[in-house]
């Protein structure tokens, strides 16, 4: 509907159309005065068109002028929601940086040998205390109160019994805690908050 006026007449291989002829005194108008030529008789595509300067003007003036077909706002594009952060991603702080599930021999009798890397990949230390680790079954571990993780640094939690240092903790199960076959580790903030969810 935005084409020419007069590229459309030109393209009507048998369009007939009334135009004004003579005195065009009282042409018809539009909505913001622009006025077309008064209608007063029909004529052939094969018939000169003297008013097409007219038409011509008439259309550029409604267009300016945002009149009859354009009339219309312009769509604006719905912006692209964010992707909402999963909890690993909201942590961005404390990550899982390796997972040893399956302990030598049989994982009931050497626990020690299965264990959860964590790492601190933020640029402030982080006060763990209060914090928990859980896998699917609930089975929960508790940070040491006043334990802290500076930037750059990893603990390693063992599912057995030790003693704790700033780098290794101890679970003190008696039982193996990850699955082989797969699992999900969750570490909750003291507000009980998921910050991190990783299945392997």
């Amino acid at each position: 509907m935005n084409a020419d006026i007069g590229s459309l007449l030109e393209g009507a291989s048998r369009l007939e159309f009334d135009y004004a002829v003579g005195d065009v005194s009282e042409p018809a108008s539009i909505s913001d005065g622009s006025q077309l030529p008064a209608i007063t008789r029909s004529r052939t595509r094969d018939e000169p068109f003297s008013e097409r300067a007219q038409f011509a003007a008439t259309e550029v003036n409604a267009r300016d002028g945002n009149i009859g077909v354009w009339d219309f706002d312009p769509q604006t594009p719905e912006p692209t929601p964010e992707p909402t952060p999963t909890p690993e991603q909201t942590g961005d702080r404390l990550i899982v940086a390796n997972i040893h599930e399956d302990a030598s021999g049989n994982d009931h009798e050497n626990e020690n040998d299965e264990y959860v890397v964590f790492e601190n990949t933020g640029e402030t230390t982080l006060d763990l205390s209060g914090w928990t680790v859980e896998d699917e079954a609930d089975n929960t571990y508790h940070f040491p109160d006043g334990f802290e993780l500076e930037p750059g640094s990893k603990v390693t939690l063992y599912t057995g019994s030790g003693t704790d240092t700033e780098a290794e903790l101890y679970w003190g199960s008696d039982a193996a805690i990850w699955n082989n076959g797969g699992d999900t580790i969750y570490v909750m903030d003291e507000d009980g908050e998921t910050v991190v969810e990783k299945t392997y």
